[in-house]
């Protein structure tokens, strides 16, 4: 049996490399190579393929090479439904992003973005000194990459606070759900943290309505998606209050366009999408683990939920 794999062509080899040495008794063929559709037991892919999934009898399920699945999930119409979509959930990638969340809640915490400003004018800054017990940090998204920043996060002292769709009980984090505990964590929130899959419900979330709650002087660190933030919003609020600043690593346009005025704010910081990056030399395991239960005929682990969109 084989294996289609479909990824940017700088990861390739690699993926291709890591596929073949974790299972072994597959071929690994590389999108648009797909030979004899009826040997294709696994696609393993960064995006959805243009093929009829149908014509592939032999498919047991599609494994995601990066968190996000809303490639996949906003073409559903086109993948059989007896067919799982299996999320990668890579221990290397969670370690980077939780690495990455720390680092721009330590800037804001320790301030550094005001004094990359002040050192532009020539002003010596004397800021107050606020303890890590004392700093509220906001994470929207509570999954294995929220979880593992917030535990992280709580290790320094951070008073952390979590809101996820519903209740979660996390050792260390204030947990809110829903509408109403949003609004309840968005007005404690000193540094926000969007980590939330995309999906209907969260497209735009944080718009207008959302800054308004936070207290003024927040900073926002998004490491979602770009579609999660209505951009207009973001500059009004970052211009007339109550952000003070935004650190963005991912964007509705990737690259982000040249003109765009993100680039210009000065009181944004862009990183062009490397918070995290999935390793395929680890995240192989967890594929092989699910076509060994697939073969067996076991229920799949981390299979996406269509009806809600992760």
């Amino acid at each position: 049996m084989d294996i289609l794999l479909q990824c940017k062509p700088d990861r390739r080899e690699r993926w291709q490399a890591a596929l073949q040495a974790a299972i072994p008794d597959c071929a690994v063929r590389v999108w648009p190579d797909v030979g004899d559709p009826a040997g294709i037991e696994l696609i393993v892919t960064s995006s959805r393929l243009p093929i009829d999934l149908s014509s592939l009898p032999n498919l047991r399920f599609i494994a995601t090479t990066g968190a996000g699945v809303e490639h996949l999930i906003g073409s559903v119409d086109g993948i059989p439904p007896e067919v799982p979509i299996v999320r990668v959930v890579d221990p290397k990638l969670t370690s980077s992003m939780a690495e990455y969340v720390l680092t721009a809640v330590l800037r804001y915490h320790r301030e550094f973005h005001l004094f990359e400003a002040a050192q532009k004018v020539g002003k010596w800054l004397t800021p107050v000194r606020c303890d890590p017990e004392a700093r509220a940090i906001g994470i929207m998204g509570l999954g294995a990459l929220g979880q593992a920043s917030a535990r992280l996060l709580t290790t320094l002292g951070f008073r952390v606070l979590g809101w996820s769709r519903r209740l979660k009980d996390i050792d260390g984090i204030e947990c809110h759900h829903g509408a109403d505990g949003l609004r309840a964590m968005l007005a404690k929130t000193e540094i926000l943290v969007c980590l939330l899959p995309l999906t209907a419900e969260t497209e735009g979330i944080l718009d207008a309505a959302a800054f308004a709650l936070l207290p003024t002087g927040a900073t926002l660190i998004n490491v979602g998606r770009g579609k999660h933030i209505v951009e207009t919003d973001l500059l009004a609020a970052l211009d007339a209050g109550p952000l003070a600043h935004a650190t963005l690593d991912v964007f509705t346009e990737e690259p982000l366009p040249h003109e765009h005025a993100f680039w210009a704010h000065p009181n944004i910081t862009v990183t062009p999408h490397i918070a995290s990056m999935t390793v395929p030399e680890s995240a192989v395991e967890g594929i092989a683990h699910a076509l060994r239960l697939a073969r067996r005929g076991e229920p799949l682990p981390l299979t996406v939920d269509r009806s809600l969109g992760y």
